[in-house]
């Protein structure tokens, strides 16, 4: 019972307040991006993880939910195969099969005569309910000459199968890699909070906390009444209150890219949730 499972998950993890409990929201998390369906899922998620940003469970998902992040955006501007990396990630990575599905067909709308548009729905009819396979198998009669989809009988078949594999694996991998390196980019915000807490929970003397958590607010650049708060709730070892604190200022500013639109033309990729295949 699923549903009953992340309700109690939420419950616990709500209940300890200050000490919030991580493998409560980092259970929760898992559960909701199995049944995930659509990026805001996705997001709603990654928000949900943040208070416990501390846990090395937690800390994996976020970065891999930001990693997913950039992989969209930019298969929305101009790299349609960052699509099919990130559908690859939401599968294998994520545990969001649901997802996956949704962007592995949003890759084969948006370059339908790739060579690896073939591929693609057949990765997302393997991840399909029973009720939504016949859409998939009726398009991929289309690519009848595929070396995906038409038996490989002769030398020649089997060698342009390798070769697109090859192709592919190398695109895919440069794609995990600017993916990941933008992450960590982008979360500069998030990565300074496990920084500052991992050295602050080493810390023996309350002067040595306040001390740490004061550089850690000036160097996220927050002052006044919210850098106050910031600097106790540190001290507190507050993981919660120091993620909300920051939401607002230092994670926006690294995270300015988020919500930006692709460019016209091209399909926005944060639209997949209004996906009219099953």
């Amino acid at each position: 019972d699923t549903a009953t499972a992340v309700a109690e998950a939420d419950a616990i993890a709500g209940a300890a307040g200050r000490t919030v409990s991580p493998r409560a929201r980092v259970a929760a998390a898992r559960w909701r991006l199995a049944r995930a369906r659509d990026l805001p899922a996705a997001d709603a998620v990654r928000a949900d993880l943040l208070p416990a940003v501390t846990d090395p469970d937690a800390q994996r998902l976020i970065r891999g939910l930001k990693m997913l992040d950039v992989m969209v955006d930019r298969g929305s501007q101009g790299e349609p195969l960052s699509l099919f990396a990130a559908a690859e990630f939401a599968r294998d990575e994520l545990g969001a099969p649901g997802l996956a599905r949704r962007l592995f067909v949003a890759y084969a709308d948006l370059v339908p005569g790739a060579a690896w548009a073939p591929k693609a729905l057949m990765a997302a009819a393997l991840l399909a309910p029973p009720a939504g396979r016949d859409s998939l198998h009726a398009r991929l009669r289309r690519y009848a000459a595929s070396v995906y989809v038409h038996p490989r009988v002769s030398p020649a078949a089997d060698s342009a199968f390798a070769d697109a594999e090859v192709r592919l694996d190398r695109a895919l991998g440069a794609a995990r890699g600017f993916a990941a390196a933008e992450a960590s980019r982008r979360d500069a915000g998030v990565s300074r909070v496990i920084a500052v807490l991992d050295s602050v929970s080493a810390a023996a003397r309350t002067d040595s906390l306040r001390v740490a958590c004061g550089a850690f607010a000036d160097s996220a650049g927050i002052a006044g009444v919210r850098g106050d708060s910031l600097r106790a709730a540190c001290v507190r070892r507050d993981t919660a209150k120091v993620a909300l604190l920051l939401k607002p200022d230092t994670m926006k500013r690294a995270d300015s890219t988020l919500f930006r639109r692709p460019p016209s033309g091209l399909r926005d990729s944060r639209a997949i949730a209004r996906d009219t295949t099953p």
